[in-house]
């Protein structure tokens, strides 16, 4: 038994990325098609292992074709050399760069870059010479493996055609005039995500290579699943429980493309495992639940990563995977890569600031982005996220993704205010547009080179940001010194209202005083009268300047009541407008809604036209099995995935052909020897159909079992050339080709009988959806109705012309 203080053992599972030459002897599930492929190399010289993102395609080659091949240079007959890249931006100079750097080894004649870039960028040599002049003896073999080769078309131009001089289309050439040569000492490899064959379809050589000699990569069954989680473990000198390896292929599902996602996973178990200090315990539910289970492996690990950076670190690794992930107008979440310069333009970032974070989520521990930590990263290394399953199960990414979504919202709306601004058609920004732009603005702080890439207006939308704020400061400012004369104003007329009541105050009292006195003092009261009256004058002057007051404060409030008025009328006016601007903001958006559609359309149409392409070609190509396959069933997701019709006779001839050529379980061929069917008919519920021969036999089959043959339910000589089976599966009418109807029963203890028509051939029948009646056509034209209780019938009308197919509507009173 081990101790618990046993060395931890290396890692058997590389993670994200994929498995390397060196860790063939870890590589399991996958020898017979390790096997087909090395075959179909050596036959051909050229191999394309097809597959969906995911599915372990570039593994495939660097774990199991390489190895194999390798075995083969112990015998001493030939030697294999392999050179392995990715197309990238440049094809053609990459493949320059590695072919130079192979005739570095010993036993190859050196040839510097500029020399291999100068022979493969001119015609009248190829790749064909280079790899000549590089070679010493025609023992040795270069195998050179392209992985990737959809970066053609993903880092290509959108226009690429196939047309000569296309940086694309000379690189494709390169490959396809050296595999023409009959010389053996070259053989290519490509890995091809299956679908973008039908961009590889437009170059006529290119096509050729791939119908001779592609394969097709099939997805693994559970129970090779099992041996790819277990075998690496017990490799390894561990063990692991077998209820955690069903949980983990339940949680895995169905879904194509998991391969990486469960390497991650597993490589994340067995670090847990190995840091709990007990190396004897084998690997159990408590380790996968520790790293999230399936669904959350890939989150909690970026986590961990993202955790690790500073502040700013953190906003530049948002900017970072917001510019290398994008979300399509079918809301389909695909990676974007982009060069670090570029990158650096589209965030303002600097290129240190993208280094080192780059540097985090490339260490082998992560590998979450290409390049992988052995290639020194420049300002034109191109970043890109190892593989889609990052943004489906990274929850920060997936946030991040609809925060540039909202950003790309927000501006084009801005833009297309500022337009309209500057024709005159629009008003600067307010509330509550402008808070919310001035915060995206001074938080996205977006650049030129990325709003350029939505709108090229990026100048003036920012001026026109700018204006609207500094108009809404302005107006601010305004309003704030009005509030400020408006309060003194109102000081004022406080004061002069609180004097003048005091006033009135002091001569109340001293009014009331002197009545008190004059009552006591009467006699001298009469003495100073006159002082009294002249007094009162002057407590009157003092009312009636009291009153003058009362008056000016009250005509003071009538005109801040009117001008309260004009104030409300004026915001109702910008109300009015403002709704006006909200009608040209939804007018703007539903037109830029219906180019969306527009364009959707037009891709749509493009998409199911390709989709019938596909399907069509497929027919051309009945001895190639798994490139048949491929073509029907890409065409079908193409036309099921785009709307296209749903039972398109180009898209189901083909899948019906594979179906017939190969079997499948929706296909099914019925045989009695070489007999001529005349007529056939099908119960509602499906699980029986009937068939008339031309000797007169009408035969019973079982839907869901060709192989059970068939049951005769009537043998009779006349021709039957049209039937129809009743509502409720009880009756069998079968029209003759001398004007007879057959009634045969087929279920209950009723007998068969025949109703005589007046002339002509059967040609249509349909029961009522009662199923008492029966309507029949022939092909003078006559139709008629037949009661089935009496077995008598009524002609109710003749067509000018034969009639072949009817229907009767739901109640039963239209017929057609």
């Amino acid at each position: 038994m081990n101790s618990k203080n046993d060395t931890v053992r290396p890692n058997p599972f590389p993670g994200l990325r994929a498995f390397t030459p060196q860790e063939g002897h870890l590589f399991f599930g996958r020898m017979e098609s390790t096997s087909k492929v090395v075959n179909r190399l050596i036959d051909n010289r050229f191999v394309a292992v097809l597959g969906p993102s995911g599915s372990g395609k570039s593994s495939l080659v660097m774990s199991g074709v390489i190895p194999a091949l390798q075995k083969e240079n112990a015998n001493g007959k030939k030697t294999y050399s392999f050179l392995v890249f990715r197309p990238e931006l440049n094809p053609v100079d990459n493949l320059a760069a590695q072919i130079s750097a192979l005739s570095t080894e010993a036993g190859f004649t050196f040839v510097p870059v500029p020399n291999v870039e100068a022979s493969l960028h001119n015609r009248s040599e190829g790749l064909f010479d280079v790899i000549n002049k590089i070679r010493k003896n025609l023992r040795q073999q270069i195998v050179i493996v392209i992985d990737q080769f959809e970066e053609i078309f993903r880092y290509g131009p959108a226009s690429t055609d196939g047309v000569s001089g296309d940086a694309t289309a000379d690189f494709i050439d390169l490959l396809v005039s050296a595999v023409r040569q009959q010389d053996e000492g070259l053989l290519i490899i490509l890995t091809l995500r299956s679908e973008y064959v039908a961009e590889c379809s437009r170059f006529q050589g290119l096509t050729g290579l791939l119908n001779s000699g592609s394969y097709l990569l099939p997805q693994l069954t559970r129970e090779t699943m099992v041996s790819v989680i277990e075998e690496p473990v017990k490799l390894s000198g561990a063990t692991i429980d077998r209820s955690l390896v069903r949980a983990i292929i339940s949680d895995l599902g169905e879904r194509t493309g998991q391969l990486p996602v469960l390497q991650h996973l597993l490589m994340r178990l067995w670090n847990n495992w190995a840091r709990s200090g007990d190396l004897s315990r084998p690997l159990n539910m408590s380790d996968y639940e520790s790293v999230g289970r399936i669904k959350g492996a890939i989150s909690q690990h970026a986590g961990q990563a993202y955790n690790s950076l500073d502040e700013r670190h953190k906003y530049v690794c948002a900017r970072l995977f917001k510019s290398i992930t994008t979300r399509t107008e079918d809301g389909k979440e695909l990676r974007k890569p982009e060069r670090i310069s570029t990158i650096a333009a589209l965030t303002g970032c600097t290129t240190e600031e993208l280094f080192k974070v780059a540097e985090v989520f490339r260490a082998p521990d992560y590998s979450f982005i290409t390049p992988e930590k052995e290639h020194i990263l420049t300002e034109e290394s191109i970043i890109d996220l190892t593989h889609e399953s990052i943004i489906r199960l990274w929850e920060n990414l997936k946030t991040w993704l609809e925060e540039e979504e909202s950003s790309k919202r927000l501006y084009l709306q801005l833009a297309a205010a500022a337009a309209l601004h500057q024709e005159g058609k629009g008003k600067l920004w307010t509330p509550p547009e402008l808070p919310v732009a001035i915060k995206w603005r001074n938080e996205h702080k977006p650049t030129l080179e990325w709003a350029e890439r939505l709108d090229p207006a990026f100048e003036r939308a920012m001026l026109f940001l700018k204006n609207s704020e500094e108009k809404y400061v302005e107006q601010e400012e305004h309003n704030k010194k009005a509030g400020k004369k408006k309060i003194k104003r109102s000081r004022l007329f406080a004061l002069i209202l609180g004097m003048t009541a005091i006033v009135t105050l002091i001569a109340l009292v001293t009014s009331l005083s002197l009545k008190s006195k004059s009552e006591k003092q009467r006699e001298i009261a009469m003495r100073q009268k006159e002082e009294v009256l002249s007094f009162n004058f002057m407590l009157a002057d003092s009312l009636n300047n009291l009153t003058d007051t009362l008056k000016a404060a009250s005509d003071a409030a009538l005109i801040t009541s009117s001008k309260i008025a004009s104030a409300l009328e004026r915001a109702e006016t910008a109300e009015q407008k403002a709704a006006v601007a909200v009608d040209l903001i939804e007018e703007a958006e539903t037109g830029r809604t219906k180019a969306l559609k527009i364009a959707t359309e037009e891709k749509r149409r493009k998409m199911i036209s390709i989709a019938r392409s596909l399907a069509v070609r497929s027919l051309n190509y009945q001895d190639e099995k798994d490139l048949q396959i491929l073509l029907a069933y890409q065409g079908y997701i193409f036309n099921d995935r785009f709307q296209g019709t749903s039972n398109d006779a180009d898209i189901y001839t083909a899948l019906y052909n594979v179906g017939k050529r190969y079997g499948n379980r929706n296909y099914g061929q019925f045989m009695d020897g070489n007999v001529e069917v005349t007529a056939m008919a099908e119960e509602p519920s499906g699980n029986f159909f009937y068939t008339a021969e031309k000797s007169g036999r009408i035969l019973q089959w079982q839907t869901d079992n060709p192989g059970k043959g068939y049951n005769v339910i009537w043998t009779g000589d006349m021709l039957i050339e049209i039937m129809t089976v009743s509502p409720d599966a009880a009756w069998l009418a079968c029209g003759t080709a001398t004007s007879e109807i057959i009634m045969i029963p087929l279920s209950g203890s009723n007998l068969s009988y025949q109703m005589a028509g007046s002339g002509g051939n059967i040609s249509a029948l349909v029961f009522s959806n009662s199923g008492n009646r029966l309507y029949s056509a022939t092909v003078r034209g006559q139709v008629a109705e037949w009661d089935l209780a009496s077995h008598t019938g009524t002609d109710i009308t003749r067509a000018l012309s034969g009639i072949k197919a009817m229907d009767i509507s739901g109640d039963n009173r239209l017929l057609a």
